[in-house]
């Protein structure tokens, strides 16, 4: 997972409690029937950990998610960065938020869905330290 301390551990445990509290039973078992899996959980923790993990660059990255039209999440955010000039280590977080990136490509199961992302975005985005994303 992409956090940075225990707090953010934290922090991004309640956070989830509370978006996954508002969601209601009925719509639960639509999307467990509808996609077969977790789907549209796993994109609220993926945004979630980038909103704990990484705050500094999250607005940065929330922005490219709301914009995308790619279907590939690892492609809008690796060119939000990469626009950005962050890509080359300028950025801790940009670095920790990559690797992850890279690490989840590798990984087999569930994916996190461009889609899934920009529909709880505006649920998530609320619980930013700035603005709402």
């Amino acid at each position: 997972a992409c956090t940075r301390s225990p707090r953010s551990a934290k922090r991004f445990i309640n956070t989830y409690r509370i978006i996954r509290a508002g969601i209601s039973d009925t719509h639960l078992d639509r999307m467990l029937k509808e996609y077969g899996d977790i789907s549209e959980l796993c994109s609220i923790m993926f945004l979630l950990s980038i909103l704990t993990g990484t705050p500094r660059i999250a607005e940065l990255v929330f922005k490219a998610i709301r914009k995308g039209e790619v279907k590939d999440i690892s492609h809008v955010i690796k060119g939000a960065l990469q626009s950005k000039g962050n890509i080359h280590g300028q950025n801790s977080e940009t670095v920790q938020l990559l690797e992850w990136l890279e690490a989840y490509a590798r990984m087999d199961g569930q994916q996190i869905q461009l889609r899934d992302c920009q529909a709880w975005l505006p649920q998530v985005g609320q619980y930013a330290f700035s603005s709402p994303l």
